[in-house]
């Protein structure tokens, strides 16, 4: 009989591996994310180019591995700026990427695959803004589908961003 001793901590590294909603391209940090906030779990993964793909991508199939943001209809695309910063000119950090709802896409497993996506090496030359390094993405859910907030600090690879973004557009 399993006591409650043993499932615990594979309850705790099962919600890791699953539930995250917010990855670092780069820097490659698992964190779980409300729609407000923000909260690291502590949990590195090497991602592009460490070769432990496998725990970004637990229970990820192979379809599910390819460009997660062209998985529903992108609908609309806009500039990704400071919010705190209102009526002062803030620079670009990205861009906001809006799609459709799908079915049996949750705001969880969409930040799963895009974590996943995230860590491994990039298999195409279309436009991805995923895979600008040295980014953060949050996935939240809105009225109709989801925004995923795609960040960089670096205001070149903000602008790479949101160009490659757009591009989902067409």
């Amino acid at each position: 009989m399993k006591t409650l001793r043993n499932i615990v901590p594979a309850v705790l590294v099962l919600g890791t591996v699953c539930c995250g909603a917010t990855t670092r391209a780069g820097g490659y940090r698992l964190a779980a994310a409300t729609t407000q906030t923000q909260t690291d779990v502590g949990t590195p993964y090497q991602g592009r180019s460490g070769g432990t793909e496998s725990l970004a991508c637990a229970g990820v199939s192979d379809a599910e591995r390819t460009n997660p943001l062209q998985r529903t209809k992108v609908i609309f695309v806009e500039e990704l700026r400071d919010e705190s910063q209102k009526g002062h000119p803030t620079p670009l950090q990205g861009a906001t990427v809006y799609m459709l709802a799908a079915p049996d896409l949750t705001k969880e497993w969409l930040g799963h695959i895009l974590e996943c996506h995230m860590a491994l090496p990039p298999v195409s030359t279309a436009p991805d803004p995923l895979t600008v390094g040295d980014s953060t993405v949050e996935v939240s859910s809105t009225r109709n589908g989801y925004s995923v907030r795609i960040r960089s600090i670096d205001g070149d690879k903000a602008r790479r961003i949101l160009n490659s973004a757009l591009a989902l557009l067409k």
